[in-house]
């Protein structure tokens, strides 16, 4: 007689430091930001990650597929808190603003 144990873990969230460009990530959770509401799921590919001259790393994202609610939508920089900020781009492109120190912090991808 064998016994089989299986282990179901969620996905925890990549911090910011592991999001790389060509990466497919989800959302882990509902996210909603000024201006801004997706559910948890929305998939997403990394464009890229660049860091700034002014300690700051920007994180490039496209959501994919493009819901036709964001396919020409444009915000300017919004601080959603102390910790991030973003901007949304015509064609869904979200570019996320994280300071440096938090690069080893929770994002909101899975």
């Amino acid at each position: 007689m064998a016994l089989l144990f299986c282990s179901y873990a969620s996905a925890s969230p990549l911090n910011w430091a592991d999001l790389g460009a060509e990466m497919n990530v989800t959302l882990a959770s509902d996210l909603s930001v000024p201006g801004l509401s997706l559910p948890a799921g929305t998939k997403f590919t990394v464009v890229d990650s660049t860091s700034l001259d002014i300690d700051v790393q920007v994180i490039e994202t496209q959501v994919s597929p493009c819901p036709s609610s964001l396919a020409t939508k444009k915000i300017d920089l919004e601080m959603a808190d102390a910790d991030y900020g973003f901007e949304l781009n015509p064609g869904c492109q979200i570019e996320w603003y994280v300071e440096s120190k938090d690069l080893f912090r929770s994002s909101f991808f899975q």
